[in-house]
């Protein structure tokens, strides 16, 4: 048999596969999956059976030992582990592709993104919005005018349970990566965070579902400066399921001549455009632009697993770089630096430590 040789960990209970990462690799014919490694040895029996893979573990270095893959799939959505599988399939001589957000802290994905630099290995974070044909349109779109100069980027996590701190790590990395893909990388962060109308204080700070690490507020409104003095905001508030529109999860660019409006794949896969920089009551309707339609759950992510492929087999970056879901978990933190800060941040951040330790600290 040929092929790269993939193995996939997964979490069963603890994050499990992720968003199917493992059926995007596993749909490319110039890889195999060779083994799965779960803590929970019969999930971990089932996901491998799942994926014709002829062995798993319950030991993730076993597996690393013995089978020695080409290309390892950290899975989990929960990112206490993240570190440590990455860390540990580097120094396997393996490539890696984790998923999102990539790492609980800025110290630990600069050690990772360090750690596959000096090995000479790839490492990719599921940030897959650059292989959606969506953004290819909208950079011809902005390319051709059709909206005049850009002059804002606003995004607009979920308004769910979630809202605040928690949609605001792991729904705003896709817009992070989504604005700096756009707009280039920030200068600077304004931010306000605050949870029940109050300022961020100790007490409002608690480790995130999915071991995601700290996070904090109810609502949270993060202002970023790109060059050319354009701005970009992701915004996260807690509204309640009941009380929550249809679905408002977008990102919206807006001109000197119109507005893009670009709702989430699993919302809506179109495109819809406003014919004024501003969105007048009694003014035009929206006009929805076509375009390509994938699904959700599955093409897009395949197309990620395949140009990480790509960079394994050319020696290249991959499109969704470890050093992308560093950029991307950076804009995050900044804005808790700048709320506890009371002012603008300038990027690159120089603590590395999370901004909500010494907060948490405090109260505990």
């Amino acid at each position: 048999m040929t092929g790269l040789r993939v193995a996939v960990i997964g979490r069963t209970g603890g994050g499990n596969y992720g968003h199917q990462l493992d059926r995007a690799f596993a749909a490319d014919p110039r890889v195999r999956i060779v083994a799965v490694a779960d803590a929970d040895e019969a999930a971990g029996r089932d996901k491998a059976a799942e994926l014709g893979a002829p062995q798993h573990y319950a030991d993730h270095r076993r597996m690393l030992e013995e089978e020695r893959p080409d290309i390892v799939v950290v899975a989990p959505r929960h990112l206490d582990c993240h570190q440590e599988l990455v860390l540990d399939s580097l120094a396997a001589g393996a490539h890696v592709y984790c998923e999102k957000p990539l790492a609980q802290s800025l110290a630990q994905a600069d050690t990772m993104v360090e750690a596959a630099r000096r090995a000479g290995l790839r490492l990719g974070n599921a940030l897959p919005f650059v292989h959606e044909p969506r953004h290819r349109q909208v950079r011809e779109l902005l390319e051709s005018g059709l909206i005049g100069d850009v002059v804002q980027y606003r995004a607009v996590c979920k308004w769910d349970h979630r809202g605040g701190g928690q949609d605001f790590l792991i729904l705003g990395v896709h817009f992070a990566d989504m604005l700096r893909r756009l707009a280039g990388d920030p200068v600077n962060c304004f931010a306000r965070v605050s949870a029940g109308g109050r300022p961020l204080a100790p007490e409002h700070v608690e480790p995130g579902p999915e071991a995601a690490g700290l996070v904090a507020g109810d609502a949270i409104h993060a202002s970023y400066e790109f060059g050319g003095r354009i701005t970009g905001t992701i915004e996260s508030w807690r509204v309640g399921i009941e009380e929550r529109p249809l679905q408002p999860y977008r990102l919206e660019i807006r001109g000197t001549k119109g507005i893009l409006t670009i709702r989430a794949p699993y919302a809506d896969h179109s495109l819809w455009y406003y014919p004024l920089p501003e969105v007048i009551p009694g003014g035009p309707d929206w006009e929805r632009l076509e375009t390509e339609e994938i699904p959700f759950y599955g093409r897009y992510h395949q197309l990620a697993a395949a140009d990480f492929i790509d960079a394994v087999l050319d020696g290249q970056a991959p499109a969704c770089s470890g050093e992308d879901g560093l950029a991307a978990l950076e804009m995050i933190h900044a804005a808790y630096q700048s709320e506890l800060s009371g002012g603008p941040v300038a990027f690159p951040l120089i603590s590395r430590e999370h901004p909500l330790d010494k907060l948490y600290a405090a109260a505990h």
